[in-house]
């Protein structure tokens, strides 16, 4: 289902996004950020929360929704979730897997029940073609030098291109 509403810039619907997250996930600025590439694990405190890299990926613009005027784009967006428990046993994953505050899969469900359906919104205004899709998750992954577990959700951001001015 297309929805008819107001052209944004790409930049935009990318901070519309951040906002987002960050609103509903009550983080501030440097717990949810931009990123170039959603595999390069931030500086976690040792006694450290959960943070949220967001970058964007690449985009399809469907051939039948090229216009003079307009082009819909469908920008993929990675949000991975990075978090440090230093809870479990060397060779054990429980504690950040399953913890209660911040391991991978509680932060998972609460970014999903952020962006899952979400409209987004810019200058106060739903702007998104379709509402926001969870294209996939990646499986969790550890660096065990620094002792970061991060997981990858990729999400589907459709919205439409203003190519008059």
């Amino acid at each position: 289902m297309t929805l008819s509403r107001t052209p944004v810039s790409q930049a935009d619907a990318l901070q519309a996004l951040v906002t987002k997250l960050r609103s509903d996930l009550g983080l501030s600025e440097p717990r949810c950020y931009f990123s170039l590439s959603p595999f390069v694990p931030p500086k976690i405190p040792r006694a450290g929360d959960y943070v949220i890299a967001v970058s964007p990926g690449a985009s399809t613009f469907p051939e039948e929704e090229q216009h003079t005027a307009l082009c819909i784009e469908h920008q993929f967006v990675s949000t991975t979730i990075y978090t440090r428990v230093e809870l479990d046993p060397v060779d054990k994953a429980e504690q950040l897997l399953l913890e209660t505050t911040r391991g991978l899969y509680q932060v998972k469900r609460l970014v999903m029940k952020s962006l899952v359906g979400a409209d987004l919104l810019h200058q106060g205004q739903p702007f998104l073609a379709q509402l926001l899709r969870l294209e996939s998750a990646q499986e969790p992954n550890y660096d065990q030098q620094k002792r970061i577990a991060w997981l990858e959700l990729v999400w589907r951001m459709t919205f439409h291109h203003d190519l008059t001015s």
